[in-house]
Order: C-alpha cells, then sequence, then structure tokens
C-alpha cells in the first residue's frame, strides 16, 4: 500500500515538470496518498511546485563544478545533503520515490539507497545524465523519453520507454489566441530558450529587430513576437534596447497558454521542452544548446530531426538575416508548417505519465 510519495527533480522546468505530470497522475490513481517534493534553496522548483499539492521538504545539493580546484568544496557540499536527506527520508518515510534527476536529486536517491527505500528515474535526454546514470543500478525502474538512450544500454529490460510526461492544460490555438487578445489571423513567434533563458535568442533577436528584411516581413505578415528572455539570462538582458513594438519581452510565460497560441516556435533542445512542442504540434526551429552536459540537446534534437520533424541549426549556422528568412518560409509557405506540424505530433507521447503510474503501480 502507498501511502506517502516523494517526488524529486530540480535545478530547471525541464527536470521539474515531467515529475509534476507524474504526480498529477499519481493522485488520480492513490487519492488518499500524500505528496511530498524536495526543493533545493534557491532553484526554480521553489516557485514551481504548488504549496497547495505538496508538502514541500527542504534538501541541499550542488551542481557539478567545471573547474577541478572546485570539487572538495562540491563533495563537502553534497555529503552535508545527503546527511540532510537521509533525516528528511527518516521523518516522512515515503514508501516510493520518483525523481526525474538533475543534480537536486543526488542526494535523496543516496540517502534512498543507504535506507533501502525503493525508488524509480525517469531520464528525459537521449543521453543519461550523471545522476541517472550513477544511481541507474539500484532503481526499481528507469523510464526513458527516447527509444534509445545513451549510457543506460546495460540496463536491458529494468528500462521502459514510455515518453517524458508533459503537464496537462494546454490549451487550443483558437482558446490561447483569445485568451492572450491575438486576433486568429496574426502570426505569433515565440522564442523559447528555456527556463533559465537563452543569451544567444536574446542578442539573436535583438539583431534581427535591426535587419531591413525584419521591416520588410512585417509589412507583408502581420506578425508578433515574444521572446521569453529567462529568469537568469533576463538579468543581462537590455529589454528596453528593442525599440519594436512587434516584439515583447517576458522572463517567464505560462507555456501551457503561449505554445499552443504560436504558429511558429525558436527553442533550444531540452527534451520536455521538444516533447511539448510535439504534443503541441508545433512548427518550431531548434537550435541546441553547444555546452549542455554529455552534449544531450544534439542528441535530442537529432533524434526530432532524423524525423524530418524540425528545422536544425546550430548557433553558427544562423544568423539575424538567416532566421528571417525562415520566419518567413515558414510563415508565408503553409503547407511547409503544415507538414512540420504533423511531423512533430507523430513524436508526442501524451499517455506517457499514465504509463508510467501504471507501471510503478504494477511493481508494487
Amino acid at each position: 500500500m502507498i501511502r506517502k510519495i516523494l517526488l524529486v527533480g530540480g535545478g530547471s522546468a525541464g527536470h521539474i515538470f515531467p515529475a509534476l505530470a507524474v504526480a498529477c497522475e499519481l493522485r488520480k490513481l492513490l487519492p488518499e496518498a500524500e505528496f511530498y517534493y524536495a526543493v533545493g534553496e534557491d532553484g526554480p522548483e521553489v516557485d514551481l511546485v504548488d504549496p497547495k499539492q505538496f508538502q514541500k521538504v527542504a534538501v541541499t545539493a550542488a551542481r557539478t563544478p567545471l573547474k577541478k580546484s572546485a570539487y572538495p568544496a562540491f563533495i563537502w557540499h553534497n555529503l552535508k545533503g545527503v546527511k540532510r536527506a537521509q533525516r528528511v527520508l527518516k521523518d516522512i518515510a515515503p514508501d516510493i520515490i520518483f525523481a526525474a534527476g538533475g543534480f537536486m536529486s543526488a542526494p535523496i536517491l543516496a540517502a534512498a539507497s543507504l535506507q533501502g527505500i525503493p525508488y524509480y528515474l525517469h531520464e528525459q535526454n537521449a543521453v543519461a545524465g550523471k545522476v541517472t546514470r550513477l544511481f541507474s543500478r539500484g532503481a526499481k525502474r528507469v523510464f526513458t523519453s527516447f527509444p534509445e538512450t545513451r549510457g543506460l544500454e546495460q540496463l536491458g529490460t529494468k528500462t521502459a520507454y514510455l515518453g517524458n510526461p508533459i503537464r496537462p492544460g494546454f490549451l487550443k490555438q483558437a482558446e490561447a489566441k483569445a485568451r492572450l487578445g491575438l486576433l486568429p489571423e496574426s502570426k505569433l513567434f515565440l522564442i523559447l530558450g528555456g527556463s533559465l533563458g537563452a543569451r544567444y535568442f536574446n542578442e539573436l533577436i535583438s539583431a534581427l529587430s535591426k535587419t531591413r528584411e525584419w521591416q520588410k516581413l512585417k509589412e507583408e505578415v502581420d506578425i508578433q513576437v515574444k521572446l521569453v528572455s529567462g529568469l537568469v539570462n533576463s538579468r543581462t538582458f537590455a529589454a528596453d534596447s528593442l525599440k519594436d513594438k512587434a516584439i515583447s519581452v517576458e522572463e517567464f510565460v505560462d507555456t501551457k497558454v503561449w505554445m499552443p497560441a504560436a504558429d511558429l516556435v525558436l527553442a533550444r533542445a531540452g527534451s520536455s521542452l521538444l516533447m511539448e512542442l510535439a504534443a503541441c504540434a508545433k512548427p518550431a526551429i531548434i537550435v541546441p544548446f553547444p555546452q549542455a552536459a554529455e552534449d544531450h540537446q544534439r542528441a535530442n534534437a537529432a533524434s526530432f530531426a532524423e524525423q524530418e520533424a524540425i528545422v536544425l541549426r546550430e548557433e553558427s549556422e544562423l544568423d539575424a538575416r538567416m532566421l528571417v528568412a525562415l520566419i518567413e518560409e515558414l510563415s508565408l509557405e503553409e503547407s511547409r508548417s503544415a507538414e512540420l506540424s504533423c511531423r512533430i505530433n507523430k513524436l508526442a507521447k501524451p499517455q506517457a505519465a499514465k504509463d508510467i503510474c501504471e507501471v510503478i503501480l504494477s511493481d508494487i
């Protein structure tokens, strides 16, 4: 009997949203269960996890440092994190743990291993992250988002390819545009750099706004641009420098409204973002973050590009004028846009959260 469930996944929305989606389905199946969520000191999960839905428990963790000189402090910080996690697990005594990866999961999973608490892992990316690889052997199951996930080949039948759970509640395009006050015939170009933002996108759109090609395109197409500058990169981005009334900037938006409203999306290649694009059937220009851990964003994007479901570009292959040309092509050539929408939608796994929960309950 499952009475208490602890979820963990933090550091970015890409780890948080899958955990929340699974929790939503588990609530339907286990309405009497108590739900806990492990949160860091200042990560995005602090704001994204609803205290009305979860009892929050505080944990301590540190990202893997880039400099070797920082490793002693990193190790010390995480050892303290494991001790704190052991106290947390002793206090709440969860029956199972669902971990969606990221550095925030490590202390909880280490403590769970020491205390013999069963845990399940979800790997969002096409290349398994450090935490998933480290704790995969002790997991009851490891759920994957892609048919092939590099780094987990040795696990055999313990892995289950069920997709990346997305949050419920995405609107239809007409309803989303109406809620945002956009005309049905107007085009919305949405730029998403992930929950933390992308400096490259901010600078690219700033440069785009100054080109003659962009000014000409606005005369031909009724288009609005929404640039989501991110919770981190917005601090170094002077949005006031954009003098273009067709371009608006926000640090963070509700993608359950803005993504369905969009006619075209420019985005990074985080798995959760790609899966939401697939579920919403959005034509997208994808530019992987070249410094992503294990180069996982290129691997994610390659999986979609192999199915011709996205327009894939490297940062070095896309400048402001090239971007205008792509926007023009995908805005004016409706057949091309419709083809991309159809292809990416075929990669969606809308039942992922439900399927994962059914496997978990079948193991109990």
